[in-house]
């Protein structure tokens, strides 16, 4: 069987590996962790990234492609928990401030060719639902215009 799939077996995964909220880049922690994701051939990694703003793109991809590794995706979890985000919320000054920071985490994204996960930064539980669907879509419509 083995040699059956070693030899039939065409599609050959690419691992990537969420690696959790990350402040710095650069610590040992998280060399520790590029090291271990070279060792076993994982080429991709997700950070949740909660001070993006403050990393040189350019500086860090070159950094980690001497683990070979590329940034895949960002979450969101952090960034939005840390900052009260909500791309749902009903408070408009909340959602904009929410708006303008993903604008910022897109383009800063776009550097690794990575996608964001729209998880927590989405919003929480609303009371009314079919208001905050509306905002949610609302929001996502003005993201849409980023550029």
């Amino acid at each position: 069987m083995e040699k059956y799939l070693e030899n039939n077996y065409q599609f050959q995964p690419k691992i990537a590996i969420h690696l959790g909220k990350i402040d710095d880049v650069y610590s040992e922690e998280l060399k520790n962790k590029l090291n271990i994701l070279k060792e076993n051939n994982i080429t991709g990694m997700e950070l949740n990234l909660t001070e993006f703003e403050q990393i040189n793109p350019i500086e860090f991809k070159n950094y980690l492609n001497e683990f070979d590794v590329n940034l895949t995706k960002i979450a969101t979890g952090s960034i939005a928990s840390k900052y009260n985000l909500s791309l749902s919320d009903t408070n408009k000054d909340i959602r904009n401030m929410t708006i303008e920071k993903c604008k910022k985490l897109i383009e800063f994204a776009s550097n690794f060719n990575a996608g964001i996960v729209f998880g927590y930064i989405k919003g929480g539980t609303a009371e009314d639902r079919s208001t905050a669907v509306e905002l949610f879509k609302d929001s996502l419509m003005k993201l849409r215009q980023c550029k």
